[in-house]
């Protein structure tokens, strides 16, 4: 909550006293919330006291906002509820069994996207949609950049069937639906096709599209891209000459949008079909991140950090993935210039799927290497284009790739040997010396060392 800005409504109360030595399956509690101060109330915090120990001799572990370095959960309400003030109470209703904890409102009466939608589709829980879409969906920037891109394709040229994959909300589809209308030459004759491999989301996507009046412009395929081929029943009937997607996460191979775009385009797209996007680069640069951050963003593990033990044979994960985090909120210091480390066609026509390119890097401020943050830039055609750089807030914010080893320390003028790789759902890096092991193939009586190459700059 330290990085969020907030006012508290209310103040704290103890919903659940659980002896954890005890089996306590579920329970459930209503709890009034009295109002300290006005405001608009958004949602619940919750965290919890830790108590270790019986007696005098016991000791609280608490994750309360208060404390130092910390993290809280935030469930959030459906709407907003303006509260007045002292005088004025908040229900929520808690209840738990042995695997989660749930918040529900009493005073939000629980509605479907559409009056038409069937009273037995699926109820959702809390887990049920990662939390990224709704920054997603809330990016203004991201979104005016698509519906620009997807505006001046539907206007240069007749479109006569759009395939978008990844339908998500069927943002997308209703941004080709709503250019197709403003277009003269693909205002009737369009077809937009649009695929969701989730099915909860998909039944979602098809009520919102039907709200916003485009149920009959667009039709929702509840499949996996890659199972589809043409002339399947009830499919696709003809290739799209235009295609949609946005299948990227923070490290933008996440989502396998590489193999994705090379089956589209050997198997679901005309020859010449316009793709949005079309391709991408990924930046990359070294950094100093202080370990002031949040226990779950400090990254390698040091020979202080086991309570007295030697745990760091544990860094042996500590690079198996990267961390999606906005750089400007950490502690840190950018050592090196910004790489330019790999470019990507995005139209499926992509060469190789996976590639390793060796680059000697010039450090330009003294301190010590911890990690390797990295971005990119995603062209949705030749003119218009998004960046996730630290200096341009977006939803993806940015990806920290650590190494497993205590930092190197670096002066200004020292060279690093780095190798970039990518495989076709990942980006990562290694020094040149380091051998990236994974867990499973590791004996048990390996040590996994870094070993970074370092020489200095020699003085002409």
């Amino acid at each position: 909550m330290s990085t969020l800005q907030h006012t508290l409504l209310s103040e704290p109360q103890v919903v659940f006293d659980l002896d954890l030595s005890e089996e306590q399956l579920e329970s459930e509690v209503e709890v009034c919330l009295p109002a300290v101060r006005p405001g608009d109330w958004h949602a619940v915090v919750c965290w919890h006291d830790l108590e270790i120990g019986h007696g005098q001799n016991s000791q609280v572990v608490s994750c309360c906002p208060s404390e130092p370095h910390t993290w809280q959960a935030v469930l959030f309400r459906g709407a907003p509820r303006v509260v007045q003030g002292p005088g004025e109470s908040m229900v929520i209703r808690v209840s738990h069994d042995v695997h989660n904890l749930r918040i529900q409102f009493p005073d939000e009466e629980v509605s479907t996207p559409c009056p038409d939608a069937d009273e037995h589709q699926p109820v959702m829980t809390v887990s049920s949609v990662s939390r990224w879409h709704w920054g997603m969906m809330q990016d203004d920037q991201r979104n005016s950049m698509y519906d620009l891109a997807i505006t001046k394709a539907m206007s240069s040229r007749r479109v006569e069937r759009v395939l978008d994959i990844g339908s998500g909300s069927g943002l997308l589809a209703m941004m080709v639906a709503r250019a197709a209308q403003g277009s003269e030459q693909n205002s009737e004759a369009c077809e937009i096709v649009t695929i969701e491999a989730v099915e909860t989301i998909a039944n979602v996507a098809k009520s919102v599209i039907e709200a916003n009046g485009f149920g009959d412009k667009i039709r929702v395929i509840n499949a996996m891209s890659t199972e589809l081929e043409i002339g399947q029943p009830g499919m696709l009937d003809q290739v799209a000459s235009l295609c949609v997607s946005e299948i990227v996460d923070v490290g933008l191979l996440g989502e396998f949008c590489l193999p994705t775009m090379a089956h589209a385009r050997h198997k679901l797209l005309a020859h010449d079909a316009q793709v949005i996007p079309c391709r991408a680069q990924v930046h990359a640069a070294l950094f100093q991140i202080d370990r002031t951050q949040p226990a779950a963003m400090r990254r390698p593990l040091g020979l202080d950090d086991g309570f007295g033990l030697d745990l760091r044979a544990f860094n042996l994960f500590a690079s198996e993935t990267y961390e999606q985090v906005d750089i400007r909120q950490l502690e840190s210091k950018r050592l090196t210039a910004v790489l330019d480390v790999f470019e990507f066609d995005l139209t499926g026509r992509q060469d190789r799927l996976d590639s390793r390119v060796e680059m000697e890097v010039d450090m330009l401020e003294p301190g010590e290497c911890h990690a390797i943050g990295f971005w990119f830039t995603l062209h949705l055609d030749d003119q218009i284009s998004i960046c996730t750089s630290p200096e341009t807030p977006t939803c993806w914010n940015q990806a920290v790739y650590f190494w497993p080893e205590p930092a190197l320390q670096v002066k200004k003028g020292d060279k690093i040997k780095l190798a970039c790789c990518h495989e076709p759902n990942r980006v990562y890096f290694e020094p040149v010396s380091y051998t990236h092991l994974r867990a499973h193939e590791t004996p048990e009586h390996l040590v996994c060392r870094l070993l970074l190459e370092k020489k200095k700059k020699q003085n002409k």
